[in-house]
Formats: C-alpha cells, sequence, structure tokens
C-alpha cells in the first residue's frame, strides 16, 4: 500500500522529527510502497517553513539578548528557512517516494466542481487545493491501477463520520477504483493497524532492554540538545548543568523483518533536569558613547526540566524471545 499525507500532518512536524517517519519508514521498505507527494502538498509545506523562519527570526530580533547586543552569533530569517527545508528534502529523500505533479487537475474539472460543490469543495468555493490533491490522487491511480493508497489526513474535507466522505467513495467506484483509497486520520492510527502487535514487545521489555542504551547515550547532553525547555529557549539564564531524569516510551513499531527476528523502532523521550542561574541585564556605554549590555548572574541557582526526543532500533530473536541488539537511528 502506497501512502498519501495530508498538509496538515506535516504541520504538526515540520521537522519530521517524529517517529511516525521511522516507523513510516519501515512500513514502505517491508511492504514495497511508496510515500506519495503531491506539488500542491509540498508547495504548502514550504510556505508554511517560510512563515515560520520569519516568526522565528522575529523572535530572536525582539529578545533582550540582541537588543542589548549580547547575542553570539547572527542567524537571519532566510537560513532558518533553508535549514527548514534542506531538512524536509533530506527526510523526504529517505523514504521511498514519488512526488506527483497537477496532472488530473485540469481547470475545467476545478471550476465545475467549484460551482456544484462537489467535495472536497465545499460552500463559498474553498476547498480548492483539497480538490487538487484528490484529482491528483486519482490520476496517479489510473496510472497505477493495482495499487492502493492511504490518504492520512485530518481534513474534514475529505472526512464524514471518520470515514471517506461518501460522494468521494462512490466517484472512486464509478471510476472502478473502488476501495483505492483508505482514509486515516493520523499516522499513528495506520501504523498500530498495519504494523505486527506482538506480546512479549510491549513498554516494560522495551524499557529492559534500553535502559543501559539511553544511559549511556544521555551522558554529555547538553543545553544546545534540549527542546521545550523555557529557561533554555528564551536564552537568559545562565546553565549551570544538565543532568539526567529517566525517559518515557513515546511510541513503538514492529516490523516482521525476517523469518528469525522483528525490528522494532522504538520513539523515546529522555528528560533532563537543568540548573541555572537568572542573568539581570544593565546598559553602560563605552568612550565613543557606544551603548553595550551587561550581563550579570543571579546567585541563587533555580532548575527547570528539558527533554529531547531519540530513537532506537530494537531486534528480537524470534525463537528465544531476547534482545540481539540495541542501536541509535
Amino acid at each position: 500500500m502506497d501512502v498519501l499525507l495530508d498538509t496538515n500532518i506535516y504541520r504538526s512536524d515540520l521537522a519530521l522529527s517524529s517517529s511516525w517517519r521511522t516507523g513510516l519508514k519501515a512500513y514502505l521498505k517491508q511492504v514495497n510502497g511508496r510515500l506519495i507527494l503531491p506539488e500542491v502538498v509540498e508547495a504548502e509545506v514550504k510556505n508554511k517553513m517560510t512563515e515560520l523562519a520569519s516568526q522565528e527570526h522575529k523572535l530572536i530580533n525582539d529578545s533582550k539578548v540582541k537588543q542589548l547586543g549580547l547575542l553570539e552569533f547572527e542567524l537571519d530569517a532566510q537560513s532558518i528557512e533553508n535549514s527548514l527545508k534542506d531538512n524536509f528534502n533530506k527526510e523526504i529523500s529517505e523514504l521511498p517516494h514519488h512526488r506527483v505533479g497537477y496532472e488530473g487537475a485540469e481547470t475545467e474539472d476545478l471550476v465545475k466542481r467549484a460551482i456544484y460543490k462537489k467535495p472536497p469543495f465545499r460552500g463559498k468555493e474553498t476547498g480548492l487545493r483539497d480538490t487538487v490533491i484528490w484529482l491528483t490522487l486519482i490520476h496517479y491511480l489510473k496510472l497505477n491501477p493495482d495499487n492502493t493508497v492511504a490518504l492520512i489526513t485530518s481534513d474534514n474535507d475529505f472526512i464524514s463520520n471518520g470515514e471517506l466522505k461518501p460522494e468521494l467513495a462512490k466517484e472512486l467506484e464509478v471510476l472502478g477504483l473502488a476501495n483505492k483509497v483508505i482514509l486515516f486520520k493520523s499516522v499513528n492510527d495506520f501504523l498500530t493497524k498495519h504494523l505486527e502487535p506482538i506480546i512479549y514487545i510491549n513498554n516494560n521489555s522495551l524499557r529492559k532492554s534500553l535502559e543501559s542504551a539511553i544511559k549511556a547515550d544521555a551522558e554529555g547532553v547538553g543545553k544546545e540538545d534540549l527542546h521545550n525547555s523555557e529557561v533554555i529557549d528564551d536564552m537568559l539564564a545562565e546553565i549551570e548543568y544538565v543532568e539526567y531524569d529517566g525517559f518515557d516510551i513515546d511510541n513503538f513499531y514492529v516490523i516482521n523483518q525476517s523469518r528469525s527476528e522483528y525490528e522494532v523502532y522504538v520513539s523515546v523521550v529522555e528528560n533532563f533536569v537543568v540548573g541555572y542561574r537568572d542573568v539581570d541585564f544593565d546598559v553602560d556605554a563605552d568612550e565613543d558613547g557606544k551603548l553595550y549590555g551587561i550581563a550579570t548572574p543571579g546567585d541563587e541557582t533555580k532548575t527547570s526540566s528539558g527533554y529531547r526526543h531519540i530513537e532506537f532500533k530494537v531486534k528480537f530473536d524470534k525463537k528465544t524471545e531476547k534482545v540481539t541488539r540495541v542501536e541509535v537511528i
């Protein structure tokens, strides 16, 4: 089965850092499937990256650190945007994928669907983008009649009562493509349904298998490795230490890798305690009257928290049900 991700799936994780990417890669490899990437989806995702880069750049420029001349580096909006887009291209290139253009989305058909509000179009002629995705998907299926595509979307333009809209299902039937598009509302829902559940591979067995590897991996982690720590993100604190504080398993996917072993892709959240001191800022002037900022750390050490995502591949021997290999992806 091939997979098409709607724009809203990518927008929820523009860095493609969630474990679903690894699970999806493993699934596509196992079934010899492909990620279908419509040009309209890629354009929308990259436009969102442009907007995000501008917002992040503004946050940096508005910070006290920048205003007082204490920022140790210069980072323009274009550099942030390029980094996001380069990462997207890299992650997509590592997945079995197939890009599709606008073939099948002819102007005449789009206009008629808009006039008669034929789904995915809806009232006030909205739904153009989703209609383009739908028509290019149909075009792809006509060229690949033996394929089935999982359409993964949370967009109500495609969904009715948790299933593909009846009008869209009927359209597929008329075209001889009945049941060729299977709807899922998230990548996790899709992978949970299609990847094999094994009784002895669970959170408890994985925690035991991963504990020593995660402790070793967490050694030497610094503030630059952590995410979503208010202390770290605001750039206004002096970090004194970062200490490992356990881990949680986000989710995992089991692949029937061979006759002798299972391969398990595990997404882990490593937790850390962050020791820091608040920093007071003042302004002084040099001999020429040029202002500059002065940072003075406070006396009291406080604590906050931070975390980072990391992924592991764990191999289980089918005969012994024991772990044979653990590695960081």
